[in-house]
């Protein structure tokens, strides 16, 4: 008896969280099913805690039991907004699913599965004739005078190309989720639950990247610190929002934030050991995963490329100098293994466009029937034209709760998109400014440094594509929100870490502050957004 308690007792001191998270999921789903009967679902939220234990204590948090509960509560808060809004269902029968539109939950990656598996590309709905014999489709005027979405005259935010549909969303989410689930259990996986499972990858894939950049920091190893770090890394991210309303283009932008914070990684990864090679590979396959869900991630690679920039292959013999093909020759050799995955699906979705647009570089952007005009785009006028509105559009106020609304603006006369400055909705992005003393600090070593630098060239080149919008919505401030707040903490911890006695009292006060004022005002933000668009969906 003595030995089977000591036994017991060794065990629960080993594995406590993970029986705690156990006992919690399990607890939260005989509330749940008391009056939703989801118990299956809730089982799986059960496994996917524990893989999530298992990376936190392994990764992120070792033996800091509180911390823990902190990111497996902020992946619980996702998981109860998913069950309080919009589809109370993540999984529907084949046989049950309409493949025809109003395709059933405005699953469209499910309607390009079904193609795929049939091993055609055009999504198995047939253009109304109404829109066959339309002579102006693309002209959004006139398209939306003449012809009715609501009446299936058209089918919305699908590109449409010598009378077929395609996709016009990435293709990523189909490849990675959907179809390989179809195949499988002959089972269509809703937006709802890929926007669900990709938030949550993407808040553990960044935590596992900050916890990386602020490895060996003095302030990294405070329990109060790495509370409000997780916190505000998973509530103010924008994700919370997403998950409200999950629709075909939320899950096309979460899916394309996991994807390249992991590539960023596994960059980390490769950096700190740089003997693991195969870490490089893994980052370039997220790479293009991320081009896949999102073109103009293709961007972004150009960022990641900082990371490679070693000045030590400058300075080599003099006859380096001169021929600057065996700099090329070596950079290649250092980094083809990143480069390989980049190219092989960079190449296998221009065939894709070829087959579907006659255009290796065309996406389905130009053949889009939706709400903007792709008629008459103009790309470079319109560059940098809203980030005003991105960064400093204040919420309005109300003496009556949700006391705060966001903004919205009418697109074409069509929709209402929500929208709030993001120095509003995080607070915290304004420790940006910190950023100069973080770059001077010889301590911080440049494998960091790098990685920092990309992100920040990831953020511009972001706001310079989304900036061509007439507004900036949420959806499109997701990956800033992630990479700001990464970046924001950093340079945070870095400026702490220099300070010693009062001064280091009275700025590590002023930091906590301004990361509990941004946790609070995205909460309220997230309360009032649930107000007005959630409970239900639309």
């Amino acid at each position: 008896m003595t030995k089977a308690l000591a036994i017991f007792k060794s065990f629960f001191k080993e594995h406590s969280s993970i029986l705690l998270f156990f006992i919690v999921s399990l607890l939260t789903s005989c509330i749940y099913a008391a009056f939703n009967k989801y118990i299956f679902y809730f089982t799986v939220f059960i496994a996917v805690l524990y893989c999530a234990d298992i990376v936190i204590k392994r990764y992120v948090c070792p033996q800091k039991i509180i911390t823990s509960i902190c990111a497996v509560f902020v992946i619980v808060l996702y998981v109860c907004i998913a069950f309080s809004n919009f589809y109370p269902q993540f999984l529907i029968p084949q046989k049950e699913i309409q493949v025809a539109y109003p395709f059933q939950g405005w699953n469209f990656y499910n309607a390009q599965s079904i193609a795929f598996k049939n091993f055609r590309l055009e999504i198995p709905i047939s253009p109304s004739e109404k829109l066959k014999n339309f002579p102006y489709p693309y002209n959004k005027r006139r398209l939306y005078e003449e012809l009715d979405y609501k009446k299936h005259d058209f089918v919305l935010d699908m590109s449409y190309y010598k009378e077929k549909y395609y996709m016009y969303f990435g293709i990523t989410p189909i490849l990675v989720l959907y179809l390989p689930f179809l195949i499988i259990t002959e089972t269509f996986i809703l937006d709802s639950a890929a926007v669900l499972l990709f938030s949550i990858f993407a808040f553990l894939a960044a935590l596992v990247l900050l916890d990386g950049l602020l490895k060996g920091f003095r302030e990294n190893k405070d329990t109060v610190f790495n509370i409000l770090k997780i916190l505000c890394l998973g509530i103010c991210c924008v994700c919370p929002l997403l998950i409200i309303m999950p629709r075909v283009y939320e899950t096309a932008v979460v899916c394309a934030i996991f994807f390249g914070i992991l590539s960023y990684m596994f960059l980390l990864f490769y950096l700190k050991n740089k003997s693991r090679k195969v870490f490089l590979f893994f980052a370039g396959i997220c790479a293009a995963l991320a081009v896949g869900a999102r073109p103009f991630y293709a961007f972004i690679i150009l960022a990641q490329i900082l990371v490679f920039t070693d000045l030590g292959i400058f300075k080599t013999q003099e006859r380096t100098r001169k021929r600057p093909s065996l700099i090329l020759k070596k950079f290649i050799d250092s980094y083809a293994l990143y480069f390989i995955p980049v190219l092989v699906y960079g190449f296998l979705l221009a065939i894709y466009n070829i087959l579907r647009f006659d255009n290796p570089f065309e996406f389905g952007f130009k053949y889009q029937l939706s709400v903007y005009d792709t008629e008459n785009v103009n790309f470079l006028p319109a560059l940098f034209t809203h980030v005003k509105d991105f960064f400093f559009i204040k919420p309005i106020f109300l003496k009556e709760f949700p006391y705060i609304i966001s903004n919205s603006a009418t697109i074409s006369g069509v929709f209402k998109e929500s929208y709030i400055g993001l120095f509003y909705l995080v607070p915290l992005s304004a420790l940006l400014v910190l950023g100069g003393s973080y770059f001077k600090n010889k301590n911080i070593l440049t494998e960091d440094k790098k990685i920092i630098a990309s992100l920040l060239v990831c953020c511009l080149i972001i706001i310079t594509v989304q900036s061509r919008l007439p507004i900036l919505m949420y959806r499109f401030a997701a990956d800033i929100a992630f990479y700001l707040i990464i970046c924001a903490l950093v340079f945070s911890v870095s400026m702490l870490e220099s300070l010693r006695g009062v001064k280091l009292y009275i700025m590590r006060f002023f930091v906590i502050l301004i990361i509990f004022t941004s946790i609070v005002f995205s909460c309220a933000v997230l309360v009032s957004y649930n107000c007005q668009y959630g409970l239900g969906g639309l």
